[in-house]
């Protein structure tokens, strides 16, 4: 059997979830849907791509934890700068060297900086694996400590770096 076929699958399954049914009717349509879009972006993993190992899974809670109570510290500060005239709106470029190597693991690195409110990855330099962060808040050191803690959970999730 063909591995996209397999993907397939994983895919259907999302689809009842986003669907919220969780019959044998929402499951074959989440096949008719999902088969052609196998099918089609089949060739962007020719090699295969490996995600995760099931072992490194138990960082993952430790990594949400982190990210979440890091998330909800940038709203509040972010929402008392725009709010409080007082609290000064510092924005800063800073530079971020990363060890990590796999892709999706950089991708999720970058994207944890965008979601949280007052960082923005603003590019990243593929030759020298870095990032360019803007900083609102003016705090880059407190900034590049938060990063730097993502990175190293990320790289036991993904194996990966460090």
């Amino acid at each position: 059997m063909r591995k996209w076929v397999l993907y397939a699958f994983p895919m259907a399954v999302a689809w009842m979830f986003v669907n919220a049914t969780f019959d044998g009717s929402s499951f074959i349509q989440g096949l008719v849907v999902s088969l052609p879009v196998s099918y089609v972006f089949r060739r962007f993993h020719p090699g295969g791509c490996k995600l995760i190992d099931l072992g490194n899974m138990v960082y993952v809670p430790r990594y949400l934890a982190s990210f979440t109570k890091e998330l909800f510290a940038a709203n509040v500060d972010t929402t008392c700068r725009v709010l409080h005239p007082s609290k000064p709106i510092d924005p800063q470029m800073m530079r971020y060297h990363t060890s990590l190597e796999n892709p999706v693991a950089i991708t999720v690195l970058a994207n944890s900086i965008t979601l949280t409110p007052g960082t923005l990855v603003v590019d990243f330099f593929n030759d020298s694996y870095d990032f360019r962060i803007n900083v609102l808040s003016g705090d880059v050191e407190g900034t590049r400590e938060t990063v730097e803690n993502w990175e190293r959970q990320l790289s036991k999730i993904f194996g990966d770096g460090q």
